[in-house]
């Protein structure tokens, strides 16, 4: 099991920025969290899914702000931790959790690509 663990290590894929006058640290989530996510927006009513969705991912994968880490264990966060998170989001503006969102995506793509092009090279 350790090889396998050393084989999809990619270590915390991290990026801080400014946003509305502070600074947001995100990160991208592995797996477990990942499916945390989507497990807990799935609970919700289909019409309002696609916003649950991105509050999900968002409450797991702030892990800062303004130099106040969002979480004890940033890789395991508890549930209150999340629940407290999802709190704030509910009372953020849409077009901020979208901002939020298209950050964090725009970082997930970069990862998948770069895991991408090194399969690539390896064949």
């Amino acid at each position: 099991m350790k090889s396998l663990e050393q084989l999809f290590a990619m270590g915390s894929v991290s990026e801080t920025f400014d946003f509305k006058g502070g600074k947001v640290t995100l990160t991208v989530l592995d797996t477990a969290r990942l499916t945390d996510a989507l497990n807990a927006a799935y609970e919700t009513e289909p019409s309002s899914q696609l916003l649950a969705y991105k509050q999900q991912i968002l409450a797991r994968a702030i892990v800062d702000v303004n130099n106040e880490p969002s979480f004890k264990n940033p890789n395991k966060p508890t549930k209150e931790e999340i629940d407290s998170q999802v709190a704030v989001l509910d009372l953020s503006h849409f077009s901020s959790i979208n901002y939020l969102y298209e950050k964090y995506n725009e970082m997930d793509t970069r990862v998948s690509k770069e895991v991408s092009d090194d399969a690539n090279l390896k064949k």
